[in-house]
């Protein structure tokens, strides 16, 4: 007698178990579900296919909701749609994405790190401080808006169309690239020719100070200041001196040399302040030249 009633009982479990979702089976729709505590089943071209859920909750199904733990999962593994737009902090100073179907890992190397709040999933990015990198780190661009300072603290990197940290600007100021409250500061007061810029972008002095660097909408080249106050910093700003000193002129700064341009038909001639006045220090025979950083010289030879 027992031996019936335990029969259809048996049966029903069978085929309670027999009915879970497997890899391959037909679907419809979004349907999502769990093979087991760790692959998740999303719906793909009408089959169910498995996506690895490595993290420490697994995949578990609360409302008939499929939730899947990624941060543990290897880069270039498989996610799913519904993980776009998000993001989980793996440990302190990383976190896991997905993009094209595939899982991205992104760093948190500034101060800041990887900080999270609560979720069923897993720990949901709050702030990924990404004030710092390093050149050639993968980035995300729908989290990564704001440029980061290069781990050596001299350069400014922006994350790039192809989804990597590229250095944009040097930082030679005495105070490099630092990270505050999350952000990039980067010392431009320092330029050299040739390095790149984007407008609009503040006119310096050269470290030599003999010119004003200044930006031609791409890279930053050179102006010479060759005239005896070459390139100052002042309250009114950057003053470049172009005006070339000549016989008579008056000049307070003693012993400071200058170079006077061949005019009409007098000859070129290296001139010297005598603390009131420049006079004539020498007559050249072809040109008077300036050798920066602060040297003026006859070239007869």
């Amino acid at each position: 007698m027992r031996s019936l009633l335990t029969a259809p009982l048996l049966f029903a479990v069978l085929s309670f178990a027999s009915c879970k979702d497997k890899p391959g089976d037909t679907c419809s729709g979004t349907v999502e579900t769990c093979a087991d505590g760790n692959t998740k089943l999303v719906c793909r071209h009408d089959r169910f296919a498995t996506v690895r859920c490595d993290g420490p909750k697994g995949c578990k199904v609360v409302k008939d909701v499929a939730l899947c733990d990624y941060s543990g999962n290897k880069l270039g593994t498989d996610c799913d749609d519904s993980f776009l737009g998000k993001q989980i902090c793996r440990d302190g100073k990383s976190v896991v994405g997905c993009g094209n179907g595939k899982i991205i890992v992104g760093q948190c190397k500034g101060p800041g790190g990887c900080t999270s709040q609560s979720d069923e999933v897993g720990a949901l990015v709050k702030v990924c401080d990404t004030s710092v990198a390093k050149e050639g780190d993968p980035c995300d661009r729908a989290f990564v808006t704001k440029p980061a300072c290069a781990e050596d603290g001299k350069q400014l990197l922006e994350c790039s169309k192809e989804g990597k940290f590229e250095a944009t600007k040097h930082c030679r100021g005495p105070l490099g690239c630092t990270s505050k409250g999350g952000v990039a500061v980067c010392d431009r007061s320092v330029h050299k020719a040739g390095d790149p810029c984007t407008p609009p972008e503040d006119e310096v002095c050269s470290p030599d100070g003999a010119a004003v660097v200044l930006c031609d909408g791409k890279q930053m080249f050179e102006k010479l200041c060759p005239g005896p106050d070459h390139c100052k910093k002042n309250e009114k700003g950057i003053q470049c001196d172009t005006l070339l000193p000549s016989e008579g002129m008056p000049c307070t700064q003693k012993d400071t040399f200058g170079c006077q341009k061949a005019y009409e038909k007098q000859p070129s001639k290296l001139v010297q302040c005598n603390g009131t006045k420049y006079v004539v220090a020498k007559t050249c025979k072809k040109d008077c030249e300036f050798t920066r950083p602060n040297t003026y010289a006859c070239a007869d030879k």
